[in-house]
């Protein structure tokens, strides 16, 4: 269940295009079930590749586009790790710190971070993470509201560059951000407050188009040069 947005109102992403995906009466359906933001016990078990197709080639003329998604990038095709001139950046958004070092420099990496995680920094700006030190850069956007998407990276969003030494971090924020980083599962910003009305009740749509196909339409019918951020809540499974 896809459902496209031209141009966002969001903070963040104000006027970029986005897209929110959900599982057929369930809104995590979509959602790798291992992921340890997920706070339900349901959600998918493998990667759905057409679905996956489309994303990587669902980029607006001479735009950009990018993508989180919490499947592990051993998971990816090999196309989409390594993702040619005009195709949507997939980044691996990682449960944890032994996830992220696994895989940064290899694939573009993210990390949500309980908010407390930045009283223990030198900086509330950029983290140094694991023994070699590795740059962990905190999205623009918490340290100055009036940056969107569309400021960041003076033209390209730091989340739309492809081969990045560096980890982008997010800090917890909705009503299940103090869970994010500990033992228990749940964090998802997603599962509450407005993203999860309007997720919960695409998950509920009984217009069951192809995702695959709705996709491609909505990023070929978007303005020369915009903005695509795939999935405000959703991910390539199912």
């Amino acid at each position: 269940m896809l459902n496209t947005v031209e141009s966002s109102r969001g903070e963040k992403v104000r006027g970029c295009a986005v897209t929110y995906r959900a599982g057929v009466g369930d809104m995590f359906g979509t959602c790798p079930a291992s992921c340890e933001l997920n706070p339900s016990t349901s959600g998918a078990d493998k990667i759905n590749r057409k679905y996956e197709s489309a994303v990587l080639n669902s980029v607006p003329r001479g735009g950009v586009a990018w993508i989180y998604s919490h499947f592990k990038p051993s998971l990816w095709s090999k196309k989409t790790r390594k993702p040619k001139k005009n195709q949507t950046i997939f980044n691996f958004s990682a449960d944890n710190i032994k996830q992220a070092l696994r895989w940064v420099g290899k694939v573009p990496v993210v990390m949500a971070v309980n908010p407390e995680f930045w009283k223990a920094q030198k900086s509330n700006k950029k983290a140094f993470i694991g023994k070699n030190k590795v740059l962990a850069v905190r999205c623009p956007n918490e340290l100055n509201k009036k940056l969107s998407c569309r400021d960041c990276g003076a033209g390209v969003p730091l989340c739309a560059r492809p081969d990045r030494s560096y980890i982008v971090l997010f800090t917890g924020h909705g009503n299940q951000k103090s869970l994010v980083g500990k033992k228990s599962k749940g964090g998802c910003y997603a599962a509450g407050g407005n993203v999860a009305l309007h997720w919960r009740r695409l998950s509920k749509n009984k217009n069951l188009e192809n995702d695959s196909a709705v996709l491609r339409s909505f990023a070929r019918s978007l303005a020369p040069r915009s903005y695509l951020r795939h999935h405000i809540a959703g991910d390539i499974g199912g």
